[in-house]
């Protein structure tokens, strides 16, 4: 049973981030500052209101050294924290906005469990840590057509107008207001090989792609950008290259020479974490010197003038903001201190070296990690950070972290939105979006001695953490190749559970949503993961260093694969159909197709899950215990290193009552349509139907539909009080008529209501749910064909009703389990036939023009692997990709391994 986290004695609860800043950077009227009263520093105050809290844990213990924060009394924010440093000391910030210029660095202090150190909204308000500075001088124009205004001589990181983040002058263009930062299939120059890149000699040279030649060709190697066809002069400016597959670098260009307009060269110094370089292959922009601003939300710090320099000036009256500082806070070697209930804007926090039973809830942070290329270095970021040093152990057992991350929310970081270190460490109900559109990883964490380099690019990093736990945490439109790392070196296997896992961007190339691995290999519970060309979950290496994992009743469509490598995994009850039409790699789209309730919902010629049996060598023992049991699969594939008698290689792993629509290794597989399988799976109920093959095997990720069905699991971040993820999903159209109302209740909710009516009208009471885990409404009758409605959600929370949102859906004419079945076809069989036809659809006329890197049939081999695999272009030359490029193209790479 769970109480609320509360501050000793009367006062009230505390403050939830989810009410936190409403407009950009002022406060709202309702959240005015309080007048302080008359009294000692320790007992300043207004009139307090109670207020509902958004945490969910034990009650504090009482406090024995109580401070209070006030945002009108410059450095109260530090001054609050630094004297509340001891065991039982508590800093209680009253609402308003704590403008932080510099960071509040608290070392070597301890609480206990008794009696921890608690850094906390004191329940009167929003309280926000802003991180900027105003800068009110006037823009004007400068000789070379460009606008400034002083900077007085600050390290600008971050520029704000009006709230809007402006975008550090680059090429290609790509504005922050419409998200294009983040699609680099669209919005970053492409290279191509042959390129160079030598950090022993630091010779680097990158030989721009140029856009493509038409239209059809776009977008997995070229796209509509160019850089000699830019103009630009990209000399001194750094260059973000994503060169190593999954991770990515700065460099500073040092030379663009006007009469070989496509070719940078570059001081190579970047050491590539994930893979080898390719040779040139990648993608890349350019960012930082006034050759580059030309754009309405472009900016740049010019360190020796002194100045902000923008393209074009602000509206009269927009408001301009410099983020001045990293971190607002700086906890290094503490124990037990709890933060809660605030926000951090253009702000974060860092607990490094000798830290340990830190929690971190209820917390917002609005532009996180930040870099300081603005200051034209290239480091990668800092982030949000919790990390024990291996040091702190002092060459013995590593002792329990005891991290608690719970209720947070990480929006629009430039780099990682959190990187955790720890045994014992605990992440659950927390948001992460729109984090990371460059992707160059993560700087080390403060005081912790570097091994080697700091990670690559992941939204949530959790290094090397024995027994980890991730449970119902929200992921959506991030950039890094990886939603999650979580496996390695561990004896204790880390959990993915009930986690909502949604379009992870084509920034980088490879990923998965979460990286796992290690032995034993982390486990997946009844997560969700859909709309990326990403794998979905994702065992990585090989057999015997990766084993023993379990991924279980997970749901994953319109993603790229689930991989299973290594050996000794159960993969049962999972639901994977409809692989995305573009890849991990070389993405042809930033995101997968617009799909509607009338799209085919299977692709048998895509695998749903794909088994590794070696990278460069065939390893026969790879796979073959795995089991496979009860699970709905398009189809599974072998994939690395084949076995040198294919076609004829056995499907590692043991199968059983499985329902697999496409071929196998073993077989053909028998075809379905997933629309009559399961319920409505469009619209995210993937109950199996009474009847269907699914419910005849029990497979699947949910039980077979019952009309006395109490509840339906969803998973992803709860709020604390209303209910949220409604299905089917808000604005969803052709909804069945017999559909049932869902939603993923409030963590402290014990019943709900449900309205429901047409829309423009008023709604009704349909049902009331008694208890904190029903959420199925059902429905008094069918409703109308081609109709709109609205629904919602009333709470139950504390003896008190909290209205829920409204949510709209329009119905079609179908029913749900009534769905005459419209199976995909069989892929044509592989042979020689259809591999010629596929070679001249994807190829044509490229036969024998070239089997190295760069040439154009091996560049076209390899753009189109998959079709021309599925096409049975390997099998036709009896091996694998290289020997189909030296058959088709005319020698083999030299690259081939």
């Amino acid at each position: 049973t769970r109480t609320h986290w509360q501050l000793p004695m009367a006062w009230p609860l505390l403050w939830g981030a989810s009410i936190c800043l409403a407009v950009a950077w002022g406060l709202p009227a309702w959240a005015a500052v309080p007048t302080p009263q008359a009294g000692s520093p320790n007992d300043r105050g207004g009139a307090l209101s109670p207020l509902t809290a958004r945490v969910t844990h034990t009650q504090a213990p009482r406090a024995l050294r109580i401070f209070h924060g006030y945002p009108e009394v410059p450095g109260d924010f530090c001054d609050c924290i630094t004297r509340a440093a001891v065991a039982g000391g508590e800093c209680r910030l009253h609402s308003g906005r704590y403008l932080v210029e510099a960071r509040c660095e608290v070392a070597n202090a301890a609480g206990t469990a008794g009696m921890p150190i608690v850094i906390a909204a004191a329940g009167d308000g929003p309280v926000v840590i802003d991180g900027t500075v105003s800068l009110d001088g006037q823009f004007t124009q400068r000789p070379d057509g460009l606008w400034a205004a002083p900077s007085s001589g600050l390290a600008i990181l971050q520029l704000f107008v009006a709230g809007e983040l402006q975008v550090l002058a680059r090429a290609p263009n790509a504005k922050w207001s419409d998200k294009s930062v983040f699609y680099a299939v669209r919005q970053w120059f492409r290279s191509q090989p042959p390129g160079v890149h030598n950090v022993t000699s630091g010779e680097g040279l990158l030989r721009d792609q140029g856009p493509c030649a038409s239209p059809s060709l776009c977008c997995s190697r070229c796209n509509s950008h160019g850089l000699q066809e830019s103009g630009v002069n990209a000399t001194a400016a750094l260059g973000i290259m994503n060169l190593w597959s999954c991770d990515t670098g700065v460099q500073r260009i040092t030379r663009h020479d006007r009469g070989n307009p496509a070719i940078l060269r570059y001081n190579a110094t970047w050491d590539g974490l994930c893979d080898d370089y390719r040779g040139g292959d990648g993608r890349y922009f350019l960012q930082g010197t006034a050759a580059l601003l030309d754009g309405p939300e472009e900016w740049l710090l010019d360190q020796e003038a002194r100045q902000i320099v923008v393209a074009a000036p602000p509206r009269p009256g927009a408001e301009v903001r410099g983020r001045v500082v990293d971190y607002a806070l700086v906890l290094q070697n503490v124990s037990w201190v709890t933060v809660a209930n605030l926000s951090f804007v253009a702000a974060t926090v860092s607990a490094s070296g000798d830290v340990a039973n830190i929690s971190l809830l209820s917390l917002e942070f609005n532009y996180s990690a930040v870099s300081r290329r603005a200051l034209g270095d290239s480091a990668p970021p800092v982030a949000l950070t919790l990390w024990r040093a291996r040091e702190a152990d002092a060459g013995g057992p590593a002792s329990p972290a005891g991290f608690v991350v719970d209720d947070i929310t990480v929006r629009y970081s430039d780099g990682p939105a959190l990187m955790i270190n720890g045994q014992g460490t605990h992440l659950t109900d927390s948001l992460f979006e729109w984090n990371d559109w460059t992707t160059v990883g993560g700087s080390w964490p403060l005081g912790v001695q570097p091994a080697g380099k700091a990670h690559r690019a992941t939204t949530v990093w959790v290094s090397d953490t024995d027994g980890a736990t991730l449970t119902r945490l929200t992921f959506r439109s991030n950039g890094a190749a990886q939603a999650i790392n979580a496996g390695g070196d561990n004896a204790v296997a880390a959990v993915v559970e009930l986690c909502s896992f949604e379009s992870q961007l084509a920034i980088q190339d490879d990923g998965a949503f979460v990286e796992g691995g290690g032995r034993p290999s982390t486990v997946y519970l009844q997560n969700w993961c859909t709309n990326t060309g990403k794998a979905g979950l994702r065992w990585d290496g090989f057999y015997p260093t990766v084993s023993g994992g379990r991924m279980l009743r997970n749901v994953a469509w319109n993603t790229s694969a689930m991989v299973i490598k290594g050996d000794r995994h159960n993969v049962s009850g999972n639901t994977v159909f409809d692989g995305a039409d573009t890849s991990a790699s070389h993405a042809a789209h930033d995101t997968p197709r617009y799909q509607d309730h009338t799209s085919a919902l299977n692709n048998l010629s895509i695998p749903s899950a794909v088994v590794g049996a070696g990278t460069k060598v065939y390893n026969p023992a790879a796979g073959q215990l795995t089991v496979f049991s009860r699970n709905i699969f398009d189809a599974v594939a072998v994939v690395g290193a084949q076995c040198p008698t294919a076609p004829n290689c056995t499907l590692p792993g043991r199968y059983a009552l499985n329902v697999i629509g496409g071929p196998t290794p073993a077989g053909p597989g028998t075809p379905f349509d997933v629309r009559s399988e399961l319920r409505a799976p469009y619209h995210h109920d993937f109950r199996p139907c009474p009847g269907s093959r699914a419910a005849a095997l029990s497979a699947g990720a949910y039980s077979v539909w019952s009309p006395t069905d109490p509840s339906y699991w969803i998973p992803g971040r709860r709020d604390q009080t209303v209910a949220t993820t409604p299905l089917p999903p808000a604005g969803s159209i052709g909804v069945h008529l017999n559909t049932e109302l869902m939603f993923l209740p409030g963590r402290r909710a014990t019943g709900h209501a449900v309205y429901l009516g047409i829309a423009g009208g008023t709604g009704a009471l349909i049902t009331t749910l008694v208890g904190p885990v029903a959420n199925i409404a059902r429905l008094p009758g069918s409703l109308a064909p081609g109709t709109s409605y609205v629904w919602r959600v009333d709470s139950s929370v504390d003896g008190d009703v909290v209205q829920g949102s409204e949510w709209g859906f329009t119905t079609g004419r179908n029913v749900s389990c009534d769905i005459t079945p419209h199976p995909p076809p069989q892929p044509a069989p592989p042979g020689p036939g259809t591999c010629a036809a596929a070679e001249a659809k994807w190829c044509p006329g490229l036969g024998h023009k070239g089997g190295n890197v760069g040439d154009p049939c091996y560049e076209c081999v390899v753009r189109n692997n998959l079709a021309l695999k599925s096409a049975g272009c390997w099998a036709a030359v009896a091996g694998g990709r290289h020997a189909f490029i030296q058959h088709y193209c005319g020698s083999l790479p030299s690259s081939a391994a």
